[in-house]
């Protein structure tokens, strides 16, 4: 079933760096969120979840999909301010097999409740704007405060809140622009201060964003439609329908979706090719415009029955790619360290993969004795991302920690192992690589063999896709 097909998949880093978030005491808890880098309602919220359920994999997923199946619900609700029943039941589809709908009901972060609060925000938009009146005023500007704490990219989502609008109801733009601000101030007083400190450092928080290319732009459209663009084929032959319909009232729906769209994508698309701001996973808030503007035209184009027979084909074909062997994940690296690694060996972490990997040793076997580590080790420091290691001007420090840890490992006890974690940042990899082939006995014998090399079940991503091991003659 969409939505809990993964549940019981293997926790990734992002994940554990939610749990330990909330794992904290309540008064820690808020002196940990002024340290995170996102607002603080989806843990505030999570947090008592996991006191309820847990923080074995459903447990901690739990949220998520049920914010997922909330945000099927609100999704068709906000398409009926347009469309019939059967086009909203089609909108609502083309939502919830989206790639991207689905995966945010795997993951343990904030993107479900960011998906759901501006399906809910836009649709009491809509209702302010066609009939103003304090209550819609206020459930707008209350939704938006709960927006603005969930995410960054709620900003961008008022950008295209109010370039719609401006096109589509130009004489509500000083009313929506109070309920706006209404909204945003209890933000900018209780987090703005927090957010300045987070933008000190955001160089290094947001390093591993690469700027938009056509190849990420492809990606995006792929977790947007899944397979479902193989029904645009079918629209363009339904051209005249789609002409005909842009002459009715349905067609208002198309207009809604175009400018919520463009208004919230294009600014931080042409933001990040100075500063990096652009991620696949962050579009979410985006995903319901584009599933109403999909509906219509397959409402439109296709029909009920023939756009219901080819959503369900395209749905099929999309659970069929999100249920693919996963790659790399913490479950393996642990079980696969768990049968090869004894007491006084040596655990090298590359970028991200040491939290997933952690946490299935840590209810494994809480008390093994081996030598963990992460390289470059300040990744530890902040577990949330892995910064700039990868910048030309480290090379220098990061062969020098290479070297050090090369020489902690050469006086270890004859046999001892190391197990180094591959596949993120070769670069980075590759120094560590070196050092331990070079390090040498004071007699000149080289003492560190490279002897094995276990690759995962799917080299699909991930923050590792090897683990090699060495061995201390």
């Amino acid at each position: 079933m969409l939505g809990v097909a993964n549940a019981g998949a293997s926790l990734k880093a992002d994940d554990v760096g939610s749990l330990s978030v909330v794992l904290v005491p309540w008064p820690e808890l808020f002196r940990t969120l002024n340290e995170d880098v996102h607002p603080p309602l989806y843990f505030l919220l999570l947090k008592p979840v996991v006191a309820l359920l847990g923080d074995a994999e459903f447990g901690l997923r739990s949220l998520s999909i049920l914010l997922y199946w909330l945000s099927g619900v609100a999704m068709y609700r906000m398409a009926r301010r347009f469309l019939p029943p059967e086009g909203a039941l089609i909108a609502a589809a083309v939502f919830l097999t989206a790639p991207l709908a689905s995966l945010s009901a795997e993951l343990v972060r904030m993107y479900s409740l960011l998906a759901l609060l501006a399906i809910l925000s836009t649709t009491a938009l809509i209702d302010f704007v066609r009939q103003p009146s304090w209550r819609r005023m206020a459930v707008f500007a209350g939704l938006t405060i709960c927006g603005t704490f969930t995410h960054l990219w709620y900003f961008c989502l008022l950008a295209g809140q109010g370039l719609a609008v401006l096109m589509r109801a130009p004489r509500q733009v000083g009313r929506v622009s109070g309920a706006a601000a209404a909204g945003v101030a209890p933000y900018a007083l209780l987090w703005l201060p927090v957010l300045l400190r987070q933008l000190d450092r955001s160089h290094e928080a947001a390093a591993w964003l690469p700027p938009p290319d056509l190849e990420m732009l492809l990606h995006i459209a792929f977790l947007w439609l899944g397979m479902t663009f193989l029904l645009l084929p079918w629209v363009a032959w339904q051209w005249r329908r789609l002409v005909a319909g842009v002459r009715e009232s349905g067609a208002e729906a198309a207009a809604w979706s175009v400018w919520l769209l463009v208004g919230s994508v294009v600014p931080p698309l042409a933001v990040s090719f100075f500063k990096p701001f652009f991620y696949s996973r962050f579009t979410i808030v985006v995903l319901p415009f584009v599933a109403l503007l999909v509906g219509w035209m397959l409402w439109r184009a296709a029909g009920v029955q023939a756009a219901a027979v080819l959503a369900v084909v395209a749905m099929l074909v999309t659970l069929g790619l999100h249920l693919s062997a996963p790659p790399c994940t913490g479950r393996w690296a642990a079980a696969h360290l768990l049968k090869h690694a004894r007491p006084g060996d040596f655990v090298i972490y590359s970028g991200l993969s040491r939290p997933a990997a952690r946490y299935y040793l840590d209810r494994a076997r809480p008390d093994r004795r081996w030598d963990e580590q992460t390289f470059p080790v300040e990744i530890d420091s902040h577990p949330g991302y892995e910064g700039a290691v990868g910048d030309a001007s480290r090379v220098p420090a990061l062969r020098h920690e290479a070297m050090g840890l090369a020489e902690r490992i050469q006086h270890s006890r004859s046999g001892a192992q190391v197990f180094l974690f591959e596949g993120r940042q070769p670069a980075v990899e590759a120094i560590l690589k070196e050092a331990l082939g070079r390090k040498s006995s004071p007699d000149g014998e080289i003492t560190l063999h490279p002897v094995a090399v276990s690759g995962c079940p799917s080299d699909g991503g991930g923050y590792f896709h090897t683990i090699s091991t060495w061995v201390r003659r």
